[in-house]
């Protein structure tokens, strides 16, 4: 028996593994919400922006101000901005196959996942430990077979452990790919907002020569 105790050690790795996989999934599900709020304050700044591009084009002159009022497009609310945008990314992950729904579901599998490798962890030790107090119980060919028992429940245990880690993995994977693409559009959106905002400026500084 002397693969026993090295098997029976795997049953706290199993459990640090578990509790470092829900770590992970939360840390994931806290970066995506940071992402999603810096993407919404670049929404909202940007709104702005324009709004002070389309009043700053109307102080230009007279004309422009009238320009303004009888045909320019009036600049969209900041609510309406940011609304706008999130379903234009929506509909971007939609037909890049990672829709919003996909990811939702995916993060609900991923903690369900880590829950019940916990489970499985834990009822495994148990199982383990009743084992063990049977084994002492017993002598001879009991004991051996009490050992082989503790074995396999062991082995049964890591070899489920090792599937859902794999199906964790695969999960994670695609969060990740997900947030890649979250980060995509930030560096577009920023890159956008700031060529608006250097616009704006050099209108301002204008405005403020001829005055």
């Amino acid at each position: 028996m002397a693969g026993a105790p090295a098997t029976a050690a795997a049953a706290p790795i199993a459990l640090i593994c578990t509790h470092t996989v829900r770590c992970v999934c939360r840390e994931l599900e806290r970066q995506r919400e940071q992402i999603e709020r810096v993407q919404r304050k670049v929404d909202e700044t940007e709104a702005h922006v324009e709004r002070a591009g389309f009043i700053l084009s109307g102080m230009k002159s007279i004309g422009g101000a009238v320009y303004n009022h009888l045909f320019a497009h009036k600049p969209a609310l900041p609510k309406d901005v940011i609304a706008k945008r999130e379903a234009e990314r929506a509909a971007k992950r939609e037909a890049g196959g990672s829709s919003s729904s996909a990811a939702a579901v995916g993060a609900a599998a991923l903690a369900a996942a880590a829950a019940a490798s916990s489970t499985t962890t834990s009822s495994a030790a148990g199982g383990s430990a009743g084992v063990s107090a049977s084994t002492a119980s017993t002598s001879g060919s009991k004991a051996r077979d009490a050992a082989m028992a503790e074995e396999d429940a062991l082995l049964a245990m890591i070899s489920t452990n090792l599937t859902e880690t794999k199906h964790i993995a695969s999960t994670m994977g695609a969060e990740l790919d997900r947030q890649d693409g979250m980060l995509d559009d930030l560096t577009t959106s920023v890159d956008r907002t700031g060529a608006k905002l250097k616009a704006v400026d050099k209108t301002t500084t204008r405005l403020v020569a001829r005055g």
